[in-house]
């Protein structure tokens, strides 16, 4: 994945997502969302 892609898929609020499917440990994922700025991205994380 390339620098510029990730940007675009955070423009997107799709950053949540893909963490989510390439992370087995949820609640690692948990604690990357928190860190993640974007308002969607964190509704995002409350919905999985």
């Amino acid at each position: 994945m390339t620098p510029y892609s990730f940007a675009v898929m955070f423009g997107r609020g799709e950053v949540a997502s893909y963490l989510a499917s390439k992370s087995e440990n949820k609640s690692l994922f948990k604690k990357l969302s928190v860190k993640i700025s974007s308002p969607l991205s964190l509704n995002l994380a409350t919905m999985l």
